[in-house]
């Protein structure tokens, strides 16, 4: 018998702020080895009790941003006027927003503000959000970014690197971006990976 809680991979898949476990995932298995575990070592018999056991995945809000169009849960929003100007700005006063900030960000971030606002639509209204936990994933990082940062930097003769502009050289920003737009306080990350795994996030 062990503890479940010395193990890393565990605490990651145990979360008692929403539910006890996820039977399409391997490990850590039966819940009743846990009870039996707090039952031999600490004589209780209300472990976990009240927890549910979540046998699906559920995804609530899907939303796309192309270079032509905005949809959420496969409907459209709305379609680009014109080749001219922002795309990502005339999303965000399509959709009346309202946090002059946004204007500050680069690309990464605007999308994942943009994609966050929507997503979150429909989710009850909180003063902070503990148990709410924020994962995503690209396959270029922050890539257009440095791009912009790079040249910056690349003329000895011109060289004027910009804090505005280094400080989103990391992917991550975007997640801190959307955490605080949200009141979001649970654990945040940014995946880097060639292809989209849903089972390598969850």
């Amino acid at each position: 018998m062990y503890d479940p809680s010395e193990f890393t991979h565990q605490r990651g898949v145990l979360h008692e702020k929403h539910c006890f476990y996820n039977r399409d995932m391997p490990y850590p298995g039966d819940i009743q080895r846990y009870k039996d575990f707090y039952k031999l070592n600490y004589n209780r018999d209300d472990a976990y009790t009240g927890y549910e056991i979540m046998d699906k995945k559920y995804i609530h809000s899907v939303v796309r941003i192309t270079n032509k169009q905005l949809l959420h849960n496969g409907s459209v929003l709305l379609t680009k006027s014109s080749e001219e100007g922002s795309w990502l700005v005339e999303i965000y006063r399509g959709l009346n927003l309202q946090y002059p900030k946004f204007f500050k960000m680069d690309n990464l971030c605007k999308i994942g503000f943009l994609a966050a606002e929507l997503a979150m639509s429909g989710v009850e209204e909180r003063s902070e959000r503990p148990d709410f936990s924020i994962l995503l994933s690209n396959r270029s990082s922050s890539l257009d970014n440095d791009l912009s940062y790079q040249e910056t930097i690349k003329d000895q003769n011109n060289y004027f690197p910009s804090p505005a502009v280094f400080v989103y050289t990391l992917a991550n920003i975007v997640t801190g971006e959307i955490a605080i737009r949200h009141k979001i306080k649970g654990e945040t990350s940014f995946y880097i990976d060639e292809e989209f795994s849903v089972s390598k996030l969850c």
